[in-house]
């Protein structure tokens, strides 16, 4: 989801937010202003709350950049979806869309095969119609713990490119620990007096307990969020 919220306001030009970042100076931050279709999956795992959540949240982005009136016809939330991209491509104007947690109408809904095929094939649809208007399409980044391969989601649109496991992007997800020593340093340096240990001896005593995944069985990261949890009140938080 942070992936997500950054992609979103980089796209949007949103240069202010990236003061004192690497992106800061290294984008044409001028040649970034698309409009954004940002619809996160998290909630709604019925059917019928799946539909009417990407109708309200396609609405809202439909009166963010659309000024005509829409009509909802039989609660369609494929038919507000084309009306946003055929408005685009009419004004041959590329977006962006990113989704967050595609998957979690499925894995929600594996032990009720009737609803699990449903959604499946609500979200099947959704991707086919992406394929369609790809003139009109800059970029579409879509997260899930779901591989994009493994997906029937997919079968109508084989024009994406799994990420998950490429060398590129596997320190994407994460601190490493060179980037946590050198963003965290003046943190480190306060939970380390307050341990009464040096800051050599704290930094791998926090690894221990926050440096747990890996995407390429090579380079293990750190998990912002909870890193950020930690130094709140620097307590390891153990179960």
């Amino acid at each position: 989801s942070l992936i997500c919220s950054t992609l979103k306001y980089i796209y949007q030009g949103k240069k202010s937010l990236f003061t004192k970042t690497f992106l800061f100076d290294k984008i044409a931050w001028d040649n970034y202003n698309f409009p954004i279709i940002y619809l996160d999956l998290s909630v709604g795992s019925s059917s019928e709350n799946l539909n009417k959540n990407l109708i309200e949240e396609l609405i809202e982005v439909y009166h963010e950049y659309i000024n005509d009136p829409i009509e909802v016809v039989d609660e369609d939330s494929m038919g507000v979806f084309k009306k946003i991209l055929k408005y685009f491509r009419k004004n041959d104007q590329q977006i962006v869309i990113i989704m967050d947690e595609y998957d979690v109408p499925l894995n929600d809904n594996y032990n009720n095969e009737a609803l699990y095929e449903t959604n499946l094939n609500m979200l099947t649809n959704f991707f086919r119609t992406l394929k369609s208007y790809e003139v009109v399409i800059k970029k579409c980044f879509v997260t899930g713990v779901s591989r994009l391969g493994l997906s029937k989601v997919f079968s109508g649109a084989n024009n994406f490119t799994d990420i998950s496991f490429t060398q590129k992007y596997a320190c994407l997800c994460g601190l490493t620990e060179n980037e946590f020593s050198l963003n965290y340093s003046e943190f480190i340096q306060r939970a380390a007096d307050e341990y009464q240990i040096s800051r050599e001896e704290f930094i791998p005593l926090f690894l221990k307990f926050y440096n747990g995944f890996s995407f390429n069985g090579k380079d293990k990261l750190i998990n912002p969020y909870s890193t950020n949890l930690f130094f709140k009140e620097n307590k390891f938080l153990l179960v």
